[in-house]
């Protein structure tokens, strides 16, 4: 490092490198949404697991849970859980 005779380090200055954007990407990622007549299908009715669920649909076991739960519970996902069930 250079440095003053009064012992301090001699500054440089630096302009920034410019940087040019010459192509431009657009992606999109679109996923399925879930059938929750099918889900709640399989599970009311198949009688199959969270674990295999989860699995068969690529969600979590969590996921599974919440989606099951808002079908039992929720009014605007009755129609889901009684046209699951009757198929």
């Amino acid at each position: 490092m250079l440095r003053e005779k009064s012992g301090g380090p001699l500054l440089s200055v630096v302009e920034p490198q410019r940087f040019i954007i010459t192509r431009v990407y657009l992606t999109h990622y679109y996923k399925a949404k879930t059938d929750f007549a099918l889900l709640a299908n399989k599970r009311w009715i198949g009688g199959e697991s969270i674990k295999s669920l989860a699995k068969f649909f690529g969600l979590k076991e969590q996921t599974i849970k919440g989606y099951l739960w808002k079908l039992k519970n929720e009014p605007r996902f009755k129609t889901f859980y009684q046209q699951g069930l009757k198929e």
